[in-house]
Parts: structure tokens; sequence; C-alpha cells
């Protein structure tokens, strides 16, 4: 499906607003950094953010081991007090927190 979907996504930016796709990052937000799975596009010279997954990267991982993600340590931001991150703590999931004095 991803595979579908940054094809289609490149055909018509494209077609419709003249940008090649190698001038473009495909990227997607995922649980736990978001409920809903969604593709963003951006032009490449933008900043990449640590909560962004890189479409292309993933079908990368995903061709090297179908179970890349089930069996990955995944990166994922949330302020302290962030429900999703209790309830993560409440399972008695391990979490590393990163002290952020850049607030």
């Amino acid at each position: 499906m991803l595979e579908y979907i940054l094809r289609e996504c490149q055909l018509v930016i494209e077609q419709k607003f003249d940008h090649s796709s190698n001038q473009l990052n495909f990227y997607f937000h995922y649980q736990p950094t978001t409920y809903h799975l969604h593709i963003h596009i951006r032009l490449k010279k933008s900043l990449i953010l640590k909560t962004d997954i890189l479409v292309e990267e993933s079908l990368e991982n995903l061709t090297i081991s179908p179970n890349f993600y089930k069996e990955a340590t995944l990166l994922f931001v949330k302020k302290e007090k962030d429900e999703l991150l209790e309830k993560f703590r409440q399972l008695g999931k391990q979490m590393e927190t990163i002290n952020n004095s850049m607030r």
C-alpha cells in the first residue's frame, strides 16, 4: 500500500506542480507519535524531524526484512505529561527519557 501511495503521489506532483519526485521527501507519522497514519510531502531542503518516518526508508527496511518493525527499537518523542506516554509507563514498557533543555 505504501508503494502505491508513493507512486501515485509522485505522479500527481510531477504532473500538477512540475516538481520531480527526487526534489521531495515523502514521510509519514504513525503510532505512537499520532493515532492515524498520514503522509506528508515536502521539499528535501526542509528539515527531517525525529517524528518523521521516510516512506522510501520504510519500504527499504521492509525489503530487508518483512519483520523489521516488529524487531526494531523505534524512537518517538512525546511531552513528559503526554497521555499516551503515561499509558506506556502503566503497561510497564521500558521508556528512556531525554532531557530537552531547549524549550
